[in-house]
């Protein structure tokens, strides 16, 4: 291993020891850089370098007497090059001036900066920020977690974050001031698993930092929690009697092949393509006690998407969620991601009378809770689960179960665009001819301006050579599939003009759109009054409290709560007069029991 000679022990901190410090945004940064250049294979041993050279010099500083444990990865380590060196060396003595927490988060950036963005990728390798793994002991704690007693499990413990405050509070719980057994208990009831050997092994660092005051009382040392162990193995089940009654995670996200086998073990879960992170909640429900708690943060979509509907099935009937926190920022909670994310606690053995529902700000890693209110589950739990996202959608709320029409009872269905607009050079031009039809992309809908057609940046690509592509040949509605939630507008629609159909007789409809339509190119509801409700503000909001990423799907287009269509008469009054957009948008709200006077944000 080449190591530039690690600083000695100070008695204080250095000057500046924060993760904005220059130094650590500056190595990581460099590290980063480092990871681009190198191939794969390579790039693990030259993050395992990276990760022993910082977590070599963080116990110097820390404690010059203990040395870090031997890494649990049997492959020699590379050298590095001398100014990454002195960098891991420099961000690891100072983190041991920093809280244990943050220097465990600081420390995982090092390491996962240091490979490759593919793996990553692939492995959903983002840890977690130590405000959220707070609160994540803190949501344990409310629904009922006894830390004197409880078995606590991580199985995708990554740096160890989550496991640091479940740590903390299990010891302050312990009725004992005895170190030794403290130190005999922690082993005995608090473990983590991970797959990753480098992760693994940090996090045991980081848990032997925690309990270094323990270990230097009693003179002996930490048991080991941290196991090599992939999760989702079959192989990796605990005797009954030793079953947790608390699972904490931050499992890995990301779509994954399995194979006919696997598929077979998380047949009660999956349906279509598999998520990681889905498989790990399965596996946890397995893994928990019957009255136990799990507690996980995991993307938003699990709440709305098509293909986790059977996952939505078994945890409403096995371990109905007590709390679910919405975590409003995308950017900056996990390093290099972004990512709709909430934490939920699920209970085995416990139907709450209804889900406690919070919004989480989060700034400069601190964290800003603010209770929403009071959300339930419908009561077909494989359809989308309204349920109001931010302080501002508690005033749709009612709304989300008491509006019990969809698009279906109104006479319309929703289907996505039949034309992939990948690899279509070969068949669009900027002309008009034999056989082409106009080809509609996303950015020639606008709910402010109305259908643009052409677009204003695919003129080369306006006119298509229709094939056996399924082409619109009626009136319909068109709407937006990727919108962000950053944006001013989720939901957004137009009118496809009838004139323009009638003066092509088809078009085709790219696969970034949707398409609202006519069952049977009649309806119970005019498709103007449709389109109405679909531009206003207030079904924005609500489609807000539906759709978890940033692509509206058409199952959740169809989940859409509608007026009742016997209602509509006062609108239709205020179209057929041609009434300002402000009136319409005050009607919409009404129909939706929405007071007169409230503002909609």
């Amino acid at each position: 291993m080449h190591y530039s000679t690690p600083p000695q022990a100070t008695l204080a901190a250095p000057a500046s020891t924060t993760p904005s410090d220059p130094v650590f945004v500056h190595g990581i940064a460099r590290v980063r850089a480092l990871a681009k250049d190198i191939g794969e294979a390579a790039g693990i041993e030259v993050a395992h370098a990276v990760l022993e050279t910082a977590v070599t010099a963080f116990w110097h500083a820390l404690s010059p007497a203990h040395a870090p444990r031997a890494p649990f990865w049997s492959e020699e380590t590379v050298d590095l090059p001398d100014e990454i060196v002195s960098l891991c060396t420099r961000i690891g003595s100072a983190a041991a001036f920093l809280p244990v927490e943050t220097a465990a988060d600081l420390l995982g950036q090092l390491y996962s900066s240091a490979l490759r963005p593919e793996t990553r990728s692939t492995f959903g390798i983002f840890y977690t920020p130590p405000s959220l793994a707070d609160l994540t002991a803190r949501r344990a704690t409310e629904a009922g977690a006894d830390w004197s007693t409880a078995r606590i499990l991580d199985p995708a413990c990554g740096a160890g974050a989550l496991l640091l405050p479940a740590l903390r509070r299990f010891v302050s719980a312990v009725p004992s001031s005895d170190p030794g057994e403290i130190l005999e208990r922690v082993g005995a009831r608090l473990q983590g698993w991970d797959i990753d050997p480098a992760a693994a092994w940090l996090a045991q660092n980081i848990i032997d930092a925690a309990l270094l005051p323990l270990t230097m009382r009693c003179g002996l040392p930490a048991l080991r929690i941290i196991q090599i162990r992939d999760s989702l193995n079959s192989g990796a089940n605990i005797p009954a009697a030793q079953a947790p009654d608390l699972i904490i995670g931050n499992p890995p996200y990301g779509k994954v092949r399995l194979s006919s086998e696997q598929r077979a073990a998380f047949s009660r879960v999956l349906f279509g393509r598999a998520n990681l992170y889905a498989l790990f909640l399965d596996r946890a429900l397995d893994l928990v006690r019957p009255v136990g708690i799990v507690a996980f943060l995991t993307p938003t979509s699990c709440l709305g998407g098509e293909y986790y509907k059977i996952l939505r099935k078994r945890l409403a009937e096995d371990a109905p969620p007590a709390t679910i926190d919405f975590v409003v920022e995308r950017k900056g909670v996990y390093d290099t991601a972004q990512q709709e994310t909430l934490l939920a606690t699920w209970q085995r053995g416990h139907h709450p009378s209804g889900i406690k529902l919070s919004e989480v700000q989060m700034a400069e890693g601190q964290l800003r809770v603010q209770e929403i209110g009071t959300g339930r589950l419908p009561s077909c739990s494989t359809a989308p689960w309204l349920l109001p996202r931010r302080v501002a959608h508690a005033l749709v709320a009612p709304a989300l179960h008491h509006s019990a029409h969809r698009l279906e009872d109104w006479g319309y269905r929703v289907r996505t665009g039949s034309v992939d607009g990948s690899g279509l050079k070969s068949r669009t031009a900027a002309t008009s001819g034999p056989g082409r039809v106009p080809l509609i992309w996303a950015e020639c809908v606008d709910t402010a301006e109305g259908f643009t057609w052409p677009g204003p940046r695919r003129r080369n690509a306006v006119w298509f050579d229709a094939g056996k592509e399924d082409l619109l040949r009626q009136p319909a509605i068109l709407v937006q599939r990727t919108t962000a939630p950053e944006q001013p507008r989720r939901l957004v629609a137009c009118l496809l003009p009838r004139a323009f159909i009638e003066t092509h007789g088809a078009v085709g409809v790219e696969d970034h759109l949707n398409l609202v339509e006519p069952i049977d190119g009649t309806s119970a509801v005019p498709l103007e009054f449709v389109a109405a409700i679909l531009k206003s503000r207030v079904a924005d909001m609500i489609l807000r409290c539906l759709s978890g990423s940033t692509a509206i799907s058409a199952t959740e287009l169809r989940a859409l709560p509608l007026p009742h269509r016997d209602h509509l008469a006062p609108l239709s009054l205020l179209m057929a007069e041609e009434a300002p957009d402000g009136r319409i948008e005050r009607e919409c709200a009404r129909l939706y029991g929405i007071p007169e006077g409230k503002a909609m944000l």
